[in-house]
């Protein structure tokens, strides 16, 4: 196997890919941005999120959660509009890393979905 480059976006600081319908989701932390790829179409886009963002994970419900320097926040790719949901180490005191694996997030997005 020879690993190929995919898409033509070059994160500053890439991290968590995710494969989810199909497309490769990952986040540039220190470009703020969430990326999507599609492999069978080459299409690639990208978001500005307006802080720097650790992760993203797909919502039962539609669309991602992404953790980011002010917390967390629902995040819609169809319109680009992120809604803040709160900073948990601001209200509880505990520290939350968003260096998390996808299967915590993915139980963290569930109940942010609700």
């Amino acid at each position: 196997m020879i690993a190929q480059l995919a898409g033509k976006y070059r994160a500053q600081w890439g991290e968590g890919p995710i494969w989810w319908d199909g497309k490769l989701y990952y986040v540039d932390i220190e470009g703020c941005r969430v990326v999507e790829f599609t492999p069978r179409s080459g299409e690639e886009r990208s978001w500005d999120i307006g802080e720097r963002v650790g992760s993203v994970v797909p919502r039962a419900g539609g669309g991602f959660v992404v953790a980011g320097d002010s917390g967390f926040a629902f995040f819609d790719p169809g319109t680009g509009q992120v809604r803040t949901l709160g900073d948990p180490e601001r209200t509880s005191g505990i520290t939350v890393s968003t260096m998390v694996s996808v299967r915590r997030m993915g139980a963290i997005s569930r109940e942010l979905s609700a």
